[in-house]
C-alpha cells in the first residue's frame, strides 16, 4: 500500500482526520477521526469554539510534518488557514478508482498537505 508507505516515511506527526487507523498502523500517533471533531463543532457544547481554535492553532504552528485529507472540506473554516501554511502535493492516487471502501461512504485520502 503507498499512502501507507509514504506514511511511515515521513518523518514526525501525521494528521489523517478521515483515516486515523493509518497512522496508528506504522507507529504514529492517532488523532481523533473528522466525524468526532464534526459532531463537537455542530453541537452547542462549550468545548466547539475552543476545539476549533486548538485546530486551527496546530495548523498554524505546522505541528503536523503531514496532514491527509479526504477530497470534500473537512473542517470548512480551516481550509483557508491549512492552504495558508501548508502546501497540497496534489492528488494522492494516480487512479480515479482506487482506494474506496467496500461499503459506507464513498470517500478517500486526496490531498497530502506538508508544512511551506
Amino acid at each position: 500500500m503507498a499512502l501507507v508507505q509514504m506514511v511511515s516515511e515521513i518523518e514526525g506527526e501525521v494528521f489523517i482526520p478521515h483515516h486515523g487507523y493509518m497512522a496508528a498502523r506504522v507507529g504514529k500517533k492517532a488523532y481523533v477521526h473528522t466525524v468526532g471533531i464534526n459532531d463537537i463543532l455542530r453541537s452547542r457544547d462549550d468545548l466547539a469554539p475552543s476545539l476549533k481554535a486548538k485546530l486551527q492553532q496546530a495548523i498554524r504552528e505546522k505541528r503536523f510534518a503531514a496532514i491527509v485529507s479526504n477530497g470534500d472540506n473537512w473542517l470548512q473554516e480551516t481550509v483557508q488557514i491549512l492552504d495558508s501554511h501548508y502546501t497540497d502535493k496534489g492528488p494522492i492516487f494516480n487512479s480515479p478508482d482506487v482506494f474506496y471502501p467496500v461499503t459506507g461512504v464513498h470517500t478517500r485520502p486526496e490531498h497530502f498537505w506538508v508544512p511551506r
